[in-house]
């Protein structure tokens, strides 16, 4: 279903974008066009071939694959990490400023692991894989003219070193436990845990780009210590084996810069583009590229998302939704606040911060109002240039634009109302350092939500992910933030003890289900957080719609439909998770993905409720009305 909703917006978007009536208004909506234009021209793109990439690699020091000529004598493979951060690019490791999750309202430099070629590190363990990537790696190189022999020494050496990279990678399940990844330090201690990293040259010279001055007592937060110390030793060894052919120098430099060579490709022409395929089909099971203009849409939204939806706001939300949608998460929180009341795990204390966090939820609904005065929106584009004859330039562009916004947050003050998501986006968000949840203008459509649709359809639809979000705020992760968002301990440890217990039971249940399409279960741990938020949201706003029954709510059944409004209420919440997978998407998800698939989001959720169970009319012990059902919020 979420396919076909972004499928829909996307349609809806082209239309905006190539309206010609827009054409003469704002900048920003004038750059809309520009990029969109530059992207649809495959002549031009076509016509330059090679060069643009060509111009890319000569400014990252080249690609030594490509050159048996190629010398690391007077480069520095920190210098090349910096120009390949100021377009966001990010081989070896990710850095990024954003708010400290122990004092919110201070923005810090961050540090994690990094993200590898392939997109698990299980793939690395698979030679099905492994030979699908060498190849694409090795069939890159050929078409920008290197000789196979250089290819096959220079890349296969690429990809040890990526594999003993991936090694190095924490699991996604134990990246849950934030406060035990969570390392705070100056640079002069990281420097002195990682010795062969160069820290302070890498971040004065990144910084450098928005006039911001680093020093050895600039505080980092590092999440997984442990893969940067690897990373060192890593780097470490590598350098001593000077008997190595090519040296560590060349490797590195072929490695990081084969990463962004690899995300250019499809800024390219359709032979450099199209080369991308036969890896593709291993890795996620596609055997064709979608439309030119739905890559091109794709793009000018992520890009230019708030210009974007400047044209969507104004002509496809319907301003009376925000108020309606205040009202649900009234009703919806009220409903979290009566189930607080009835838990017998928690104790007074923790139930009353419980209810001091939910009521100081803050929401943001629809767009964040800077879309819609004109100055500020000009203002918030007016650094990015485009040029409708220069698509890959352009790409660059917005790359290094998005890298100025992060960066450029150091030392400032966190602004709250920030929207780190454009409204053109069908999705909604928790974000526990604002203790905010967010509702963009594109999920507030059928069939979530529509002012038309009987309440019984709109609760079972946006009001469920109402109350998903609230109880985000309370999951494995959330319970870990008070009211101000800030990372302490606000429960007993036998409050804690007690929510564990449930939460494990959430995370059997789950880690039980089989997805036999390709023989693997749910990783329960991993997917935790989303499964308490589906089974809490289901709960409240069930609770919420019944209440407006009691208040004497009535309202017509659907025609041609043998179902009651309560039956209709779980009928919809369930066909929000129609779909199908693809298996090799199945399998990258249920090794790397946070949530569970579509239909034992559904199963398990419905599983756990007896409201469910009691609507459809469920004997007690059958499949859908378990005798044992988990329960936490």
């Amino acid at each position: 279903m979420f396919t076909a909703l972004n499928e829909r917006l996307d349609r809806l978007l082209k239309e905006l974008i190539e309206n010609n009536e827009y054409l003469n208004t704002l900048a920003p909506i004038q750059k809309v066009r520009t990029l969109y234009n530059s992207c649809l021209n495959t002549t031009r793109i076509e016509d330059r071939g090679l060069q643009p990439l060509t111009d890319l690699l000569s400014d990252l020091g080249e690609w030594p694959v490509l050159n048996p000529h190629w010398t690391s004598q007077g480069k520095n493979w920190i210098d090349t990490l910096v120009k390949l951060r100021l377009f966001n690019n990010q081989p070896l490791f990710k850095t990024w400023v954003h708010a400290d999750e122990r004092e919110p309202l201070k923005n810090i430099l961050q540090i994690d692991q990094a993200e590898l070629g392939l997109p698990t590190k299980n793939f690395f363990k698979q030679k099905s894989k492994t030979d699908a990537y060498l190849k694409f790696m090795k069939d890159v190189a050929n078409l920008l003219q290197a000789s196979r022999e250089r290819a096959d020494e220079h890349l296969g050496e690429v990809l040890r070193f990526e594999k003993r990279l991936s090694g190095f990678l924490a699991e996604e399940a134990s990246r849950r436990d934030l406060k035990k990844m969570y390392k705070k330090m100056t640079l002069k201690e990281l420097s002195r845990n990682t010795t062969n990293i160069d820290w302070m040259r890498f971040f004065t010279k990144v910084f450098q780009s928005v006039n911001i001055n680093i020093t050895q007592e600039t505080e980092v937060v590092v999440y997984n210590l442990k893969y940067l110390i690897d990373l060192d030793s890593l780097i470490a060894e590598e350098k001593a084996n000077t008997d190595a052919e090519p040296l560590f120098e060349t490797t590195i430099q072929n490695y990081v810069v084969w990463l962004m060579v690899k995300n250019r490709l499809k800024n390219m022409g359709k032979k450099y583009s199209s080369a991308r395929l036969p890896f593709r089909e291993v890795m996620f099971g596609t055997t064709q590229e979608q439309a030119r203009w739905r890559d091109c849409v794709t793009v000018t939204n992520n890009f230019l998302g708030f210009a974007t939806s400047r044209l969507f706001v104004d002509r496809y939300f319907d301003e009376s939704s925000k108020k309606v949608a205040l009202e649900m998460i009234g009703k919806v929180r009220d409903s979290f606040n009566e189930i607080l009341k009835e838990l017998d795990w928690m104790d007074d204390e923790a139930r009353k911060t419980a209810k001091e966090k939910a009521d100081a939820i803050r929401d943001s609904i629809g767009y964040p109002e800077f879309i819609q005065n004109n100055t500020a929106l000009n203002n918030y584009y007016k650094s990015v240039t485009v040029n409708e004859s220069n698509y890959f330039e352009n790409y660059l562009e917005f790359l290094k634009f998005t890298t100025r916004r992060d960066l450029s947050r150091l030392d400032k003050p966190v602004d709250k109302t920030i929207w780190h998501t454009p409204p053109t986006t069908v999705n909604a968000f928790y974000n526990p350092m604002f203790n905010m949840i967010t509702f963009p203008a594109a999920i507030l459509q059928p069939p979530f939500y529509n002012e038309n649709f009987p309440k019984y359809i709109n609760y079972g639809g946006i009001a469920t992910v109402i109350g998903h979000e609230i109880t985000h705020g309370f999951d494995d992760r959330g319970r870990l933030f008070d009211k101000d968002g800030k990372m302490r301990t606000w429960w007993s440890d036998e409050v804690v003890k007690k929510f564990e217990k449930r939460a494990s039971c959430i995370i059997n249940q789950y880690g039980n289900y089989l997805v036999e399409e390709v023989n693997k279960t749910i990783n329960g741990v991993q997917t935790q957080g989303e499964n308490i938020a589906d089974n809490g949201g289901l709960k409240q706003a069930f609770r919420a719609y019944k209440k407006l029954v009691r208040e004497g709510l009535r309202e017509q059944v659907l025609p041609g439909i043998d179902l009651n409004p309560d039956q209709l209420f779980f009928l919809n919440f369930a066909q929000v998770w129609c779909g199908s997978e693809r298996k090799e998407y199945s399998m990258q998800t249920l090794t790397n993905g946070k949530h569970s698939p579509g239909r034992f989001r559904v199963i398990g959720t419905l599983q756990n409720s007896g409201d469910f169970a009691k609507a459809f009319k469920c004997a007690n012990g059958s499949p859908m009305n378990p005798e044992n059902k988990c329960s936490l919020w």
